[in-house]
């Protein structure tokens, strides 16, 4: 993508939400395990679609959208202001039942607030915002598939030739952030023995670094699954170390984006979560 054209999309993208997108607020849920409030969206959306709650017109979007999964335990919410006030409560609320009738200690950390932030981004309600990216996206010719890997926030996988087709651009707005997916692509692909984080701050990196604790503990426990398995079948399996987990450095440097060296002892690699 030429210069020029990156400026197009950034500075698109930005007018486009200032003017055309109504404001709204997101609200970032901590120490709640992400499949519990991607249960917890959907049952709010199909609520609202079999009850026309959230439609004060016709094709309106629900009140509240799945803006990002950062992390097994972090995820942000997404849409209008009331909607989310409504489920602050509630979390706090559940969390609170829970805490109280000793279900552990995962209940007492659930945390809930609001980001400093005057749209929904990621949101349905972007739509607007996102059309005009996407025409300004189909005057560009000089779109080109990544030459270094890179992950899609659309996809959670790796980002190919979709890059180029101005659509994307638009889903990248209203979209989920997959950020757990990016990296647990990246740590199994490459197992990187060290991120970069270029910008301000940890926030990045202490997100991966709580993904590969999370991948870590998933593969030992697959591990020693299959060991007992092996043992009651009388069929001995090598154990398979573990690689130790990546090295977080903050660089504190811009554009923000985190980077994964993979070093051996012929070459080095670098790849980017955007």
């Amino acid at each position: 993508l030429a210069l020029k054209d990156a400026v197009l999309i950034v500075v698109t993208r930005a007018l486009s939400t200032e003017e055309d997108v109504a404001p709204g607020r997101m609200l970032s849920v901590a120490g709640m395990p992400d499949t519990a409030v991607r249960q917890l969206v959907e049952e709010i959306q199909a609520e609202e679609e079999a009850e026309g709650k959230g439609r004060a017109v016709p094709g309106q979007p629900s009140s509240v959208s799945l803006a990002a999964v950062n992390s097994p335990t972090h995820c942000v919410i997404s849409g209008q202001a009331a909607a989310l006030d409504a489920v602050k409560a509630k979390v706090e609320a559940d969390a609170a039942s829970a805490a109280e009738a000793g279900e552990g200690k995962a209940a007492s950390k659930v945390r809930v607030s609001f980001l400093h932030t005057s749209r929904p981004f990621h949101s349905a309600f972007m739509k607007p915002a996102a059309d005009k990216l996407v025409e300004a996206a189909r005057t560009i010719t000089s779109f080109a598939a990544p030459s270094i890997p890179m992950t899609s926030n659309v996809t959670g996988s790796w980002l190919g030739d979709e890059a180029c087709e101005p659509e994307y651009w638009g889903e990248h707005m209203c979209g989920t952030v997959e950020w757990r997916q990016n990296v647990d692509c990246l740590l199994r692909a490459w197992q990187p023995d060290c991120i970069l984080e270029v910008g301000p701050g940890q926030t990045l990196s202490t997100l991966v670094g709580k993904c590969a604790a999370a991948a870590a503990a998933a593969a030992a426990a697959a591990e020693a699954e299959a060991a007992a398995v092996a043992v009651d079948a009388n069929d001995e399996q090598p154990l398979v170390e573990q690689p130790p987990p990546p090295t977080c450095v903050q660089c504190m440097r811009h554009p923000k984006v985190c980077l994964a060296l993979s070093f051996s002892s012929s070459s080095s690699s670098l790849f980017a979560l955007n």
